[in-house]
Parts: structure tokens; C-alpha cells; sequence
């Protein structure tokens, strides 16, 4: 069950998805978007500097591969 949205618990959340459930952090945020019903606006102000740290490390890496570039492009925007 998703517990009250502050930034701690949402931090917490986006953390265990990715590591229990094998995801990667943009992954696990758009998957907690789509469970609460959140949108952009308010998931941006739910994000601890830390998480945007591990978006920008998994964007570049995305970048130096090639690889899902195009999946996660229209997405990453709006973080």
C-alpha cells in the first residue's frame, strides 16, 4: 500500500521498487505515477535531490548506449 506522499516516503518507495522489482528509477516513478494517480507536477515536487541525481546518472548511461533512448525521451522532459 502507498503511504502518505512526502518527499521521504516517496523516496523510499522509488528506492525499493528499484531495487526489489528490478526497475529502472524512471521506470519505478512512472509505475508510482500510474498506481497514485499523480501527475508531473506534483511527482517533480516529491523528488529528493538524490533520486534526480540517479535520473540524470541513468539518462547518460541510457545516452552513452543507445539503448530505450527513444522510450524514455518524451518522459524525461518533463522531470
Amino acid at each position: 500500500m502507498i503511504k502518505i506522499h512526502d518527499v521521504d516516503n516517496f523516496t523510499a518507495e522509488i528506492e525499493r521498487r528499484v531495487r526489489e522489482q528490478d526497475m529502472e528509477y524512471l521506470e519505478a516513478i512512472v509505475s508510482y505515477m500510474q498506481e497514485t494517480g499523480l501527475d508531473e507536477v506534483k511527482i517533480k515536487k516529491l523528488m529528493s535531490s538524490a533520486i534526480k541525481d540517479k535520473l540524470e546518472e541513468e539518462s547518460d548511461s541510457l545516452n552513452r548506449l543507445g539503448k530505450r533512448q527513444k522510450r524514455f525521451r518524451n518522459v524525461w522532459k518533463w522531470l
